[in-house]
């Protein structure tokens, strides 16, 4: 019997020690996944906004399917990106993706926010964490639109969720629970080995 409690005690410390290795991991793995997102969200911003500019400028008054199949080939690319603005420098919202489902606006919007609107008319890209309407968390990322000659009249914002971070925290702690599942099942197995052989022992005994 002290054998077989002794055995059984090992392989629970071997199953604890385990599972506290997993959590580790998921933990300190988790800041890493978010921040590959926001370096990822970051650069599609950056590539996509002279795009998105461009097509409104050439198309949104005059040819607005063309201008509606561009940005949504570009809203595509990244399926976390929940809205896509485009705001000159005075805070007036040019374009909302909303309309595409909901119709245009009778008249353009302005911008309330005092540093929303000061991050519209810098010439660096932004990128802050924001709670949106729903409760949840956006990446809000706003980009300066630089013509030709460097002359800045209108910025591109982009509010990126974070739904493929999510369904990789997801994927790893179901990866965790997998884990522990099959080393349980291989802990049971050698406490029972363990027992059939000190049984057997007692038996030639």
């Amino acid at each position: 019997m002290n054998k077989l409690r002794l055995a059984a005690t090992g392989v629970a410390i071997y199953l604890v020690l385990l599972l506290v290795h997993n959590l580790l991991i998921a933990f300190l793995t988790m800041d890493i996944f978010k921040r590959r997102f926001s370096q990822d969200a970051f650069s599609y911003a950056k590539m996509s906004a002279r795009s998105v500019a461009e097509a409104y400028e050439n198309y949104y008054a005059s040819g607005y399917y063309k201008f509606r199949e561009l940005v949504g080939d570009v809203m595509r690319i990244n399926p976390d990106l929940s809205r896509l603005y485009l705001i000159n420098v005075e805070g007036t919202v040019l374009f909302d993706s909303q309309e595409f489902s909901d119709g245009k606006l009778s008249r353009p919007q302005a911008l309330s926010d005092p540093d929303m609107l000061l991050a519209v008319k810098g010439l660096d890209i932004t990128c802050k964490m924001v709670k949106g309407a729903d409760g949840k968390n956006y990446l809000d990322i706003i980009v300066p639109y630089l013509e030709e000659w460097g002359r800045h009249r209108v910025s591109v914002r982009y509010l990126v969720r974070y739904r493929s971070w999510g369904e990789e925290q997801m994927s790893l702690w179901l990866r965790i629970v997998l884990a522990g599942v099959i080393s349980l099942g291989l802990g049971a197995a050698a406490i029972v080995a363990a027992s059939a052989r000190i049984a057997a022992g007692r038996e030639r005994a």
